[in-house]
């Protein structure tokens, strides 16, 4: 179960080691921190690139969060046995500030 940034640490648990989760629950998930930080009008990732690097300008960041984002690292969240997603709930809210 995860919420907002919760999100990217449980896709990409779902992503590395489906295996390893019968089941996820998101609510609000962020899950493309990559694409957020790379827009520079949104204002809630500032602190990100201060904590984990400007993607914009620092190629090594922006190759470490793309290693790891869920969104972009999809088509390895198929499953060995015929390509079915992990199982998944995910909600979201219509006015949600968190997410971009």
């Amino acid at each position: 179960r995860a919420a907002s940034a919760g999100g990217i640490a449980l896709g990409g648990l779902l992503n590395m080691a489906p295996d390893l989760v019968g089941a996820a629950v998101m609510h609000s998930p962020f899950l493309d921190p990559l694409g957020a930080m790379l827009d520079a009008s949104l204002p809630l990732t500032l602190e990100e690139r201060g904590e984990w690097g400007d993607p914009r300008t620092d190629a090594a960041a922006r190759e470490v969060i793309a290693k790891y984002a869920p969104y972009d690292n999809l088509p390895y969240c198929f499953s060995q046995d015929g390509g079915a997603f992990e199982p998944a709930a995910s909600t979201t809210g219509v006015a949600s500030p968190l997410p971009p």
